[in-house]
């Protein structure tokens, strides 16, 4: 609300002087890009609006797209998402967020966000979710939290979220789960807490709900990984070497200093290789 006697900034002198809060004019540039696509939505009154990629470090001006209904700021420089931020979007029903930097959630972040459905926050920084963060989500159904640093879940982190249905916390770090943390979510019907810390085979009870977690996988996926690497390297190495041994065999002698320094490499990887071989 502004106060009396000042006069309100029109909102592209708002999105403008948010461009130029760039710190350099490689950001500035990005913004400018935000700001053109932000204008043709307001004045085509746009329900689709994609701001992906565009290593935004805050949230620009968007109150004016009252008509928004789908949001994409995914894969951006997101850190933190102030208080308001989202204010004027009453019809968004799909925000993605996903791909950014957010380490927190303040309380209120969200707030005017009545219509929203789907709020996909993987691939963040996430380490906790304040009490109070989702607070005005009420139709929320769907909430993306995988593949982020969450150990633990405050009581109460999930109040207000009645409508929720599936909830995905899989591939965090959460290693306790402690009482109260999932008060609120009365429409439960899918989480997903595979790939944590937890103990494999529990199974969680949520509003007489059974939900089995596997982490049957979370240590396996990763000595898979390399097992695979080890393989390719066991195959591929041995053809590279003859090749390159056979060329100075022949007379072609002249090697850079890269190339002598890859050979190298090659023959100490070939070391180890052998050596993890005999160790199995």
């Amino acid at each position: 609300m502004n106060s009396p006697g000042i006069t309100p900034i029109p909102y592209e002198a708002r999105l403008q002087n948010w461009v130029e809060r760039a710190t350099n004019e490689i950001e500035k540039n990005k913004r400018v890009v935000a700001k053109e696509k932000i204008l043709k939505a307001l004045r085509t009154n746009a329900e689709k609006l994609g701001l992906s990629g565009l290593n935004l470090t805050d949230v620009p001006p968007l109150d004016a797209l009252a008509n928004l209904k789908d949001l994409d700021l995914s894969n951006n420089e997101l850190s933190t998402l102030p208080r308001g931020c989202f204010t004027g979007l009453t019809s968004l029903e799909y925000l993605n967020l996903k791909e950014n930097q957010l380490s927190t959630l303040p309380p209120g972040c969200f707030t005017g966000l009545d219509s929203l459905t789907n709020l996909f926050l993987a691939k963040n920084q996430l380490s906790t979710l304040p009490p109070g963060c989702f607070t005005g989500l009420t139709a929320l159904i769907l909430l993306h939290l995988d593949q982020n640093h969450l150990s633990t879940l405050p009581p109460g982190c999930f109040i207000g979220l009645n409508s929720l249905k599936y909830l995905f916390l899989n591939r965090n770090q959460l290693n306790t789960l402690p009482p109260g943390c999932f008060i609120g979510l009365t429409s439960l019907q899918n989480a997903n807490l595979d790939k944590n810390f937890l103990k494999n085979g529990n199974i969680l009870k949520i509003n007489n709900r059974e939900f089995q977690i596997d982490n049957q996988n979370t240590h396996g996926d990763l000595m898979k990984e390399i097992k695979e690497v080890n393989e390719k390297l066991r195959t591929t190495l041995p053809r590279i070497l003859n090749h390159l041994q056979r060329r100075e065999k022949i007379g072609i002698q002249i090697m850079s200093t890269e190339q002598r320094r890859l050979l190298n490499t090659l023959n100490h990887l070939m070391t180890i290789g052998s050596g993890a071989k005999s160790a199995e």
